[in-house]
């Protein structure tokens, strides 16, 4: 069995997964093994709390690296990617319909200068239109919100009539990963409540979810990670 040796990228979780979801199918196509570098350069200290079936983490970085660029395009929608957390995941008290996820702080420009970027107009429209969505669309019954700013999640509560499920979040946990997980749990849909979050479509990706957006995300970063999308501001229903 051929082995790989790959240097992660030294960003947010979302980023990390995608890679490691890129790997494990070509592995498993290849009959191979990866052994993935986790990077927490950069300031981005995060312990790998995850594992695929066909890849180690390690955190050690004095292997020789062979690039492993052949597999980044090959993932496809009907894989189904196998993995385990590797902690115990806090209960959820009731299951949630949909759970929105909102990306603001590092995504807002007053001038964005890439599609993946946005202005805070823009943002506080999507947070408007999500509000919107939830309260005309009678299959939604419940919902939960995370987001790295707790204003937005307490703006939404207040406006949003469904059943809100709130969350718990253990010390012992690096809450991100906490949020990642909670993403994959939703019965019916990842809502994306932003231009563009690796975080939220790989979190659909993974649990094999339908994500929520806006048709402006189809310019951004979100065309390659082979999500099943649906449109929820204009007439297109699915890609």
């Amino acid at each position: 069995m051929k082995t790989y040796k790959y240097y992660g990228r030294a960003d947010g979780i979302g980023n990390r997964i995608e890679q490691l979801m890129q790997f494990q199918e070509f592995c498993d196509k290849e009959n191979a093994k990866c052994i993935y570098i986790w990077n927490n350069s950069h300031n981005r200290d995060y312990l790998p709390l995850i594992e695929f079936p066909n890849i180690e983490i390690i955190d050690q970085i004095s292997l020789d690296i062979l690039k492993l660029e052949t597999c980044l395009s090959l993932r496809s929608k009907d894989y189904q990617i196998p993995y385990r957390f590797l902690f115990d995941p806090p209960p959820i008290p009731i299951p949630y319909d949909v759970i929105i996820h909102v990306r603001g702080t590092d995504r807002i420009q007053d001038k964005p200068t890439h599609p993946d970027f946005s202005t805070q107009d823009t943002l506080d429209s999507y947070i408007e239109q999500t509000i919107h969505y939830l309260n005309t669309h009678d299959s939604i019954q419940t919902y939960t919100i995370v987001s790295d700013e707790s204003k937005y999640i307490d703006f939404m509560r207040e406006r949003i009539t469904k059943t809100f499920v709130s969350l718990s979040y253990p010390d012992n946990i690096q809450p991100e990963w906490i949020d990642f997980y909670y993403l994959t749990q939703a019965t019916q849909y990842v809502f994306m409540c932003s231009q563009f979050s690796s975080f939220s479509a790989t979190a659909a990706v993974i649990s094999n979810t339908k994500l929520l957006i806006f048709a402006n995300s189809l310019k951004s970063s979100l065309k390659g990670y082979q999500a099943k999308l649906e449109i929820v501001d204009n007439t297109k229903d699915s890609c």
